[in-house]
């Protein structure tokens, strides 16, 4: 067996929170990819409880929503009839986005369907007190799901691209070229001033530079969908808490009110552990792992220590 040290986990989780990749991650830590992998799955579940724990009882009076895609294993083009449709193939993260604290509120993985919409909503009404604002695209699903709930200003900036307008006049697609908006209000009073989605996009946008799973045209999507919720789960948490967000000076949690200070990795490595589910295996690692109790150090299997090989490549000019 081998422990993974305390400055090891640290220095994982660095390059992790950093968007780098985990065979990457491995290398540079000298460590083998299950390791990184079930450390990693370890910390996402914990951060995924540890999140709920938190994020109650807020004061969030605007909010804006988005959907996220990824996905997992493979694209929904190349998902076969005998593949399971739920957990390989196209995965969409739903999100609320607290525009004036700049911290995650909510978040949700699955498809990108009106349950998991409704699922979302459900989620995120229960953590925040009183009255607010919330804009979302114009994703139909949320007309249904946030009628179910009281105490909000609902309104959708539709925005219209010009393949879809020549789509419905019958005209090669061509380029989806961004023509417009528009404000529509569903529910409630909406500000119109502050009808828009400009802040959960650029949120986005971090979202996909600093999780590696989320970057676009790399192999570092994720392979199993257990561990890639947990990496979901470990990247908005690491944001809320430890994070300094540059415009606000400090982290999203600690402007919100949630905490009193920053976090540091090692805190984090050491509340989401002490909360992570118990399991006996972990994706992508072939051998057994041995429960140990929760305060014990991180254990993994013997045949994960990294064993460097040399071996001469035959070739170059003569």
């Amino acid at each position: 067996m081998s422990v993974l040290r305390k400055d090891q986990r640290i220095e994982i989780l660095a390059h992790l929170a950093e968007g780098t990749g985990v065979r990457s991650t491995a290398r540079l830590c000298g460590v083998d990819n299950g390791t990184v992998n079930k450390f990693a799955f370890d910390v996402g579940r914990g951060c995924q409880v540890l999140h709920d724990e938190m994020m109650r009882d807020l004061r969030c009076p605007l909010v804006q929503v988005d959907e996220q895609w990824n996905f997992v294993k493979k694209k929904n083009k190349h998902v076969k009839e005998t593949d399971d449709r739920e957990v390989v193939g196209d995965q969409w993260t739903y999100v609320a986005h607290d525009v004036v604290h700049k911290a995650t509120i909510s978040f949700v993985v699955g498809k990108r369907t009106a349950e998991t919409a409704r699922v979302f909503v459900l989620d995120l009404r229960p953590r925040i007190k009183g009255r607010f604002q919330v804009t979302a695209d114009g994703h139909k699903p949320y007309i249904d799901a946030f009628a179910e709930v009281e105490g909000i200003d609902f309104a959708q900036l539709v925005k219209r691209y010009e393949c879809d307008e020549r789509e419905s006049k019958g005209l090669p697609l061509g380029r989806k070229r961004y023509v417009g908006s528009e404000r529509q209000v569903i529910t409630g009073a909406p500000d119109p001033r502050h009808i828009s989605t400009s802040g959960i996009e650029r949120r986005n946008l971090t979202t996909r530079m600093e999780s590696a799973r989320c970057a676009r045209k790399t192999l570092r999507h994720s392979k199993d969908l257990a561990q890639h919720k947990a990496a979901i789960a470990l990247h908005y948490v690491h944001f809320n808490l430890v994070r300094q967000h540059e415009t606000l000076g400090t982290t999203p949690a600690v402007a919100l009110g949630v905490i009193t200070r920053e976090w540091s990795l090692g805190e984090l490595i050491d509340a989401a552990m002490e909360r992570r589910p118990r399991v006996t295996a972990a994706p992508d690692v072939d051998a057994p792992l041995v429960v140990v109790p929760e305060e014990a150090p991180l254990v993994v299997p013997a045949a994960a220590v990294l064993r460097p090989q040399l071996r001469l490549i035959v070739g170059g000019r003569s």
